[in-house]
């Protein structure tokens, strides 16, 4: 092989001319034997120093065929500049020799010393290459001597297909031109064009501790091995301290910034990566990215991981103004993964991304369909729409999910798609979307969950809060829920659940639990659906529906709905019920025609409009308070009730039953035939108007029935009992009794007027007052002990009084009757 210094020393004339003489002079039989002899090296294998630069260097070959350069002199900043006409490396490899000794190397054993090193070694070795083709790299470059950092600068382009460095502790090989001071100092590096290329054998820097790698374009189709490896791409201007400033380039932008193929593959401590040029990106095909430490690619352009694998040990951060594309590829860490879109979106359909923590935003859309995004502590996604369909997104502490615009607290437009998906951590879950729709979808929080949307739709979904922890809030805060067919379910004891639906909640077949306390706000279709507190629940509703299907439960329970209820299922508590229902506009309606029912007290109170049990109503006590009560149903209780209202219809077979005592106080009392009140002790009415009774009124005890109301509509048509005594006072009104009323201790009526045809009766007495007359028609029979009568009595029909002998009372009226026991 001929050796570099005797071709550099018989041509006199630029290496880019001679390649033309070459050309016109050699025959191509000629030359091809000539080559093959040996008699002229490829252009693969030529270092050639540009005789038109004044920093030439010398250039001959060594033992073993490795090319020996001896360096020009170091400036005073340690920079030797070295200028080619061109700069390629074969297999035998390349010394630089920086050494002013004879020193001994790997490539080519002891070689004699450098006499421009004679004041000392460079510290940068700056090789500058002028020619219109690439650099092939094909074998190593060895430092001779000091270690150096050396700059292989060629603007057409660099191929390493095998190179390496020794000796080296700073590798830079770049397609930009050297730029000085007006000191002759470097300042850094102006790159405007080329691309270098990683293949064949690939590269392999390890040795030194730092690799720089600067083009316009980058492109890796082989192995690319590295300690530290920096990536800059794109046209800049690159300081003496790696910091890039864009500038004009010379030509059309490239496609891509960064090209990882399938063959290529990228592994160093430390990897990374700038891409500068607008618009252009990085492609990672099926290939392998890894760093023992971190990964930070940061490119102007669209990053696309197409079923390839970036892993680093501490952190991967990925950059991108525009799309950042993972699909079917992997992203892991042991540490941070943080993946930034600026202007785009990011993409991990049927990818998976893995981490200690991962942290993804986006200025448009995150799509993770099929995808799988995981964290040992906590993922965190910002972004304008989240697709996870189908995709799992799992944060093992703590999973946040919000709008990445601005101050804007939740994701717009069409939000969190998790249709099919799973959204899961052991820890904490928070999501704020404008649209949340999880059908077939799964939300778990093992602790604390919030979810804070406009529309919320759980069909066939299942959301799950506190799963692992005895305490903790589940918060759902949103217009309208949808959870038909779903189910809402809080494990921890000492939980709670609030779900705040300002439109509507929809329960239709739906399922909501709540361990611990629950409270709920909105409109509540709850047709053939549960829900249910493990200790209190809390609803304030605008409207309440179900149907027989449907079921609350809880301990203490406290119901207000501002406007309509209407219960066909099944309330009941451990403990206390209070429903509050209606509003000052009179025209809200409470309807139960299934079952309530508490172990302690129940108490209804109905502002407006009208109550109307065709149900049950049942627990140890019951006070009720409306305006207009209907009952045709069953009210219970072992305790006490207490019935207020303006008018209480017991109709239809209405049963209104206590232990104890019973207590209305109503403007109007109404009872149909086949109606029973009745108490195992007292039953006391106060009526402000009228009083009609056909059904039942019985008393284990007493029985009360009194009114103050001037000239009343009131009477009896049913039966009025009692164990003890019945009293019954209608100051200024008139009483008609064409029933029973019997008190076994005694009757007492006292009226403005009364008039009986029916049976009034006592193994007691029977004290009668109407001031304005008492009238026994001829169906009428009295019955007493004793009979007293005060006012005008007109008696056409029977007046029994079990003790004798009585006197005829005066101002009475016998004539045409039989008489028994008694004469009048």
């Amino acid at each position: 092989m001929a050796k570099e210094s005797t071709l550099k020393n018989n041509i006199s004339t630029p290496n880019k001319y001679r390649k033309n003489v070459l050309h016109a002079k050699l025959a191509p039989t000629c030359f091809a034997t000539m080559l093959a002899l040996g008699m002229i090296m490829p252009a693969s294998a030529a270092i050639t120093a540009d005789t038109s630069a004044a920093n030439q260097p010398s250039i001959h070959t060594g033992a073993n065929g490795a090319t020996v350069v001896d360096i020009n002199k170091a400036s005073e900043g340690g920079v030797s500049h070295n200028v080619y006409s061109e700069f390629n490396v074969d297999a035998n490899g390349v010394i630089l020799n920086n050494s002013g000794s004879s020193v001994n190397t790997q490539l080519s054993g002891n070689i004699a010393g450098n006499a421009n090193m004679a004041d000392g070694s460079a510290t940068v070795i700056l090789n500058e290459v002028r020619s219109s083709d690439p650099s092939q790299l094909n074998g190593m470059i060895e430092v001779a001597g000091q270690s150096a950092q050396v700059i292989i600068a060629n603007p057409s382009g660099i191929t390493c297909d095998g190179c390496g460095f020794i000796n080296t502790n700073h590798a830079s090989l770049t397609t930009g031109t050297a730029t000085f001071d007006d000191n002759n100092k470097l300042t850094g590096l102006d790159v405007k064009k080329g691309q270098i290329v990683i293949t064949g054998k690939g590269m392999d820097t390890t040795s030194s501790q730092y690799t720089d790698i600067i083009a316009r374009s980058v492109k890796v189709n082989a192995q690319l091995k590295a300690n530290e490896l920096n990536i800059i791409t794109g046209s800049n201007h690159i300081d003496t301290k790696g910091a890039a400033k864009a500038i004009a380039g010379t030509d059309n932008a490239p496609t891509l910034a960064l090209d990882v193929s399938s063959l290529g593959s990228m592994y160093a401590n430390k990897i990374y990566m700038k891409g500068t040029e607008s618009g252009v990106g990085v492609n990672i095909d099926h290939a392998n990215i890894t760093a023992a430490d971190t990964i930070n690619i940061d490119a102007n352009g669209k990053i696309n991981n197409n079923g390839g694998n970036i892993t680093a040990q501490n952190s991967v951060a990925l950059k991108s103004g525009n799309d950042i594309l993972n699909n079917k590829g992997n992203i892991t860490s042991e540490g941070l993964i943080n993946l930034s879109s600026a202007n785009g979106a990011v993409d991990n359909s049927n990818g998976n991304i893995d981490g200690n923590d991962v942290y993804i935003s986006a200025k448009q859309a995150v799509n993770n369909g099929a995808g799988n995004i995981h964290a040992v502590k906590a993922v965190s996604i910002t972004t304008d729409s989240l697709n996870n369909t189908a995709g799992n997104i799992n944060g093992e502490n703590q999973v946040f999910i919000g709008s990445a615009s601005g101050t804007k607290k939740q994701i717009p437009g069409s939000g969190l798609i998790n249709e099919n998906g799973k959204i899961t951590s052991k820890g904490d879950v928070s999501i704020q979307a404008t649209n949340l729709s999880n059908k077939n979808g799964s939300i778990d929080a093992g602790s604390t969950l919030g979810i804070s949307a406009n529309t919320l739709n759980n069909q066939y979904g299942s959301i799950r809060g506190g799963n692992t922890s005895t305490s903790g809030l589940t918060s759902i805060s949103v217009k309208d829920l949808n959870n038909n067919d779903g189910s809402i379910i809080v494990k921890g004891k000492n939980s709670k659940l609030v779900i705040s639906a300002s439109n509507s909640l929809t329960n239709q077949n739906g399922t909501i639990s709540g361990a611990g306390d629950a409270a709920f706000s909105g409109t509540l279709d709850n047709t053939s659906g549960s829900v249910s507190a493990g200790n209190d629940l809390v609803m304030s509703l605008s409207d309440y529906t179900s149907d027989s299907k449907s079921s609350i439960a809880g301990n203490n329970i406290n119901m207000n709905i501002s406007d309509n209820f209407q219960n066909a299922g099944t309330i009941s508590s451990k403990d206390n019920i209070s429903l509050v229902a209606g509003n000052s506009r009179n025209i809200a309606k409470l309807e139960n025609t299934g079952n309530i029912n508490a172990a302690g007290k129940l108490t209804i109170q109905k502002q407006g409009g009208y109550m109307d049990n065709s149900g049950t109503l049942s627990a140890a006590n019951i006070t009720m308070s409306a305006t207009n009560i209907n009952n045709s149903g069953t009210i219970t209780a072992p305790g006490d009730i207490i019935v207020n209202g303006d008018t209480l219809n017991n109709i239809d077979h209405g049963k209104i039953s206590a232990g104890n005592n019973i207590s209305a106080t109503v403007y109007t009392l109404n009872t149909e035939k086949g109606s029973v009140i009745s108490a195992g002790k007292d039953v006391t009415t106060y009526i402000r108007k009228d009083f009609h009774n056909a059904g039942d009124i019985k008393a284990g005890e007493d029985v009360t029935i009194s009114s103050s109301y001037k000239n009343g509509d009131n009477d009896n048509y049913g039966s009025i009992t009692a164990n003890k005594a019945v009293n019954i006072t209608m100051n200024d009104s008139t009483l008609y009794n064409g029933g029973e009323i019997n008190g076994k201790s005694g009757v007492k009526i006292y009226s403005k007027a009364l008039s009986n045809s029916g049976n009034i009766s006592s193994v007691g007495d029977v004290n009668l007052v109407g001031r304005s007359g008492i009238t026994n028609m001829a169906t009428g029979t009295i019955t007493g002990y004793e009979v007293s009568t005060t006012g005008i009595l007109n008696n056409a029909g029977t007046i029994t009084e079990t003790a004798a002998p009585v006197k005829t009372p005066t101002n009475s009226d016998t004539s045409g009757k039989k008489k028994k026991n008694i004469s009048f």
